[in-house]
């Protein structure tokens, strides 16, 4: 096959570790290289534990609660590049056609072979609606949004506003009551800065533990181009954490 014979025939003890099985540390100014993995596998043991303690306590009381095990830590989610086939433009479209309901100038590009959801004009907006499941106790306390931030004349001004809208179960309007409703939470988005590089950024929304949307509830999240010409998300994800 003209490749060189091997020096030693000797195999690697053990095998390939497993993924640890919690959810990844957050990300922020703090997260390291050096410490994420040990940080992970920490928080996946106390989970373990912790579940391990309950499900002795579940059966000592002869109690299935099967029914209420959130299955889903987040309701929606992408990370480009980072999960599979997130790098191919039409299984990202696929996903995020998952819970955008309207659109108008936003598309999934990959310029300088960075995938994400790109505003192609000004005041590009899109909208995301999502019910929540009772069934499966789906529940959502943030909105997180991973952003581009870069610079030159295509970025200058480049800004975008965030309403997030919680509608409670059995509250839900006709869709022009919903229209002018004040948003639950709101926040803008800045993708222009001064450094000559481009740079990932996590922004985030939290409804907090008493604001929280449940199963059975309704969340609807307006995303509009308020500044310059272009934005582009590079993963969104919402979630009860």
């Amino acid at each position: 096959n003209g490749l060189p014979p091997l020096r030693d025939s000797q195999q690697l003890a053990g095998e390939p570790q497993l993924f640890p099985q919690g959810l990844p540390p957050e990300l922020n100014a703090n997260t390291s290289l050096l410490t994420i993995s040990s940080i992970w596998n920490n928080t996946t043991d106390s989970s373990s534990s912790s579940k391990c303690n309950k499900d002795i306590g579940n059966h000592d009381n002869h109690h299935d609660s099967s029914s209420t095990i959130r299955k889903k830590p987040c309701v929606f989610s992408w990370v480009s590049g980072l999960e599979r086939f997130m790098d191919q433009p039409k299984k990202l479209q696929e996903r995020i056609n998952t819970a955008v309901v309207s659109n108008d100038g936003w598309e999934v590009l990959a310029d300088n072979e960075k995938l994400g959801y790109v505003a192609t004009n000004a005041n590009a907006f899109f909208e995301m609606k999502l019910s929540l499941d009772d069934t499966t106790m789906d529940v959502v306390q943030t909105v997180n949004f991973m952003v581009t931030r870069s610079y030159g004349d295509k970025w200058e001004g480049s800004k975008v506003r965030v309403d997030a809208y919680i509608y409670k179960s059995g509250m839900e309007g006709k869709e022009e009551d919903e229209m002018t409703r004040a948003p639950t939470k709101s926040m803008e988005i800045v993708g222009y800065h001064e450094k000559e590089t481009s740079e990932t950024y996590n922004y985030k929304i939290d409804f907090g533990e008493e604001g929280k949307a449940v199963g059975g509830d309704t969340l609807r999240v307006r995303v509009e181009l308020v500044g310059g010409s272009t934005f582009k998300f590079m993963g969104m994800a919402i979630c009860d954490h």
